[in-house]
């Protein structure tokens, strides 16, 4: 009893020694940085997005004094960890550091890198980090838990509630404008585009209150403050019945002949798909997993061979009688074995996953292929979000990072808009946002729309672009095409 008693007193001290510098989070850290202090406020220093390889770093009760702010404290931070300069901190919980008064002795901070968006550490398999700061309806933290370190997969709990997932279906299912509606879900970033391979139906929420409260939410997770609405896609709501799935794809979007009126390279200049927020807004019976093909399968389930996988799959729809659904050979059976070999994450109402399609660079990380299983019993019902990491297609160019233009005003997000286009002259022009046609200008035919302050749509005459109209921030616009604004032979 008594070498138990002694055995316990000597691991509870060596998990206090530990702790000061516990770099999953700021356990233990309970002296406030800044204070006059007889020791100096020592941190842990990481790079964006890791947590191993950290530096020490020491702030004396003067260099408090002395950064005055969060871009003071940064640079100092920055300058002595070797960063450039312009570099932001944030805490081992997502916020943006913006002082000493934010730290405590001992405190895990992550350093990114000028025009770079702050990225969860994966940490160990299984690591959960329970985040305050971000307000949910149920008033619950939300908990990150680390599911695979490449890729970067994380689970979500409390992120979302029931209450929320019923009404981003409901919102899906009353949604009238063509553009929106529910149909079969298209693929790429121009226009409508069906995939054999993409075989859900998918409705687009650009304006629900729920849609964008859950918007703001993702923003205040990924550390992007304030919210800016170009930087994300609406949420598109995905309905798979039986059957019904999304082959394994990537959702940074490669840059291709077709698509070529934007910058997609993001480890430069360029903006695309930097993180995804998926959203599970039911239960499903059997299926509809989402599998990430190039993770190892979850910590404690069986690693399974592809040929055991095929034989169990075989047995499995054979005893369902869904043979006849999955025939040898498709590349729906194909899927089912592939969910059963590798990470896959069964769907649960209200719960969601985040993952991150590139690197603390920018650099595209193609191990985030992943795929949506065919669903084998029932209706399976989700929703992604896609953050980009600065304004996306289809918005102007400004310089990425917290807080907008340096030297300038915070962003301001983009006003919604309703506009309608209307045509003096029946000419055969179409209407076009990005390589998207809303159909031909007519007299006495208005074209009637929801869209953004900064969408930009064009008018075109025999598929060349001839004129522009830019939507401003008044929240009803007309836009009319009249004789003079043709192009003159």
């Amino acid at each position: 009893m008594r070498r138990r008693l002694l055995l316990f007193v000597v691991l509870l001290c060596a998990l206090k020694e530990s702790v000061a510098f516990w770099p999953f989070g700021n356990k233990g850290a309970q002296t406030p940085c800044g204070n006059e202090q007889s020791v100096p406020c020592k941190l842990n220093v990481f790079a964006n997005g890791e947590w191993e390889n950290g530096q020490s770093v020491e702030l004396s009760s003067t260099d408090c004094t002395n950064a005055t702010d969060g871009k003071a404290l940064s640079a100092l931070v920055c300058e002595r960890v070797q960063v450039a300069p312009g570099c932001t901190i944030f805490s081992a919980v997502g916020v943006e550091v913006t002082g000493c008064a934010d730290l405590k002795v001992g405190d895990a901070v992550y350093v990114v890198p000028e025009n770079r968006l702050f990225m969860w550490p994966s940490h160990e398999v299984g690591h959960k980090t329970a985040v305050h700061h971000v307000e949910t309806p149920n008033k619950r933290p939300i908990v990150l838990e680390t599911l695979s370190q490449r890729p970067r997969v994380f689970r979500l709990e409390n992120f979302i509630t029931d209450d929320e997932s019923d009404h981003l279906v409901e919102h899906a299912l009353s949604i009238e404008d063509e553009a929106f509606k529910l149909k079969r879900s298209s693929t790429g970033a121009t226009g409508y585009t069906v995939d054999s391979k993409r075989t859900s139906e998918g409705a687009f929420d650009v304006g629900s209150p729920t849609a964008l409260a859950i918007k703001k939410r993702c923003f205040d997770l990924l550390g992007i403050r304030p919210y800016e609405e170009s930087f994300a896609d609406g949420i598109q709501i995905l309905r798979y019945n039986q059957t019904t799935a999304y082959i394994a794809h990537m959702d940074w979007i490669e840059p291709t002949k077709l698509n070529n009126n934007h910058d997609w390279e993001s480890a430069g200049e360029g903006t695309n798909r930097y993180a995804t927020i998926l959203l599970y807004l039911s239960e499903v019976e059997d299926g509809g997993e989402t599998v990430f093909t190039q993770a190892k399968p979850i910590e404690g389930a069986p690693v399974v061979s592809k040929k055991v996988a095929e034989a169990e799959t075989t047995t499995y729809l054979d005893n369902q009688n869904l043979t006849h659904l999955f025939p040898l050979g498709t590349w729906q059976r194909n899927m089912v074995v592939e969910c059963r070999s590798r990470m896959a994450i069964k769907p649960r109402k209200a719960q969601a996953v985040l993952f991150y399609s590139q690197f603390p660079d920018g650099n595209v990380d193609r191990l985030s292929i992943h795929g949506g299983c065919p669903v084998l019993v029932g209706t399976k019902w989700a929703a992604n979000l896609w953050v980009w990491n600065g304004p996306r297609n289809g918005y102007p160019k400004r310089k990425r990072g917290v807080g907008g233009e340096e030297g300038g005003a915070e962003p301001r997000s983009p006003a919604a808009v309703k506009a309608t286009f209307k045509s003096e002259v029946d000419a055969g022009v179409h209407l076009y946002w990005q390589d998207q046609d809303w159909g031909s200008l007519k007299p006495n035919a208005p074209i009637k729309v929801n869209t953004f302050e900064g969408h930009e749509w064009s008018l075109r005459l025999n598929d060349e672009v001839f004129a522009s109209w830019t939507v401003g921030e008044e929240l009803e616009q007309v836009f009319l095409l009249t004789q003079d604004d043709l192009p003159k032979d």
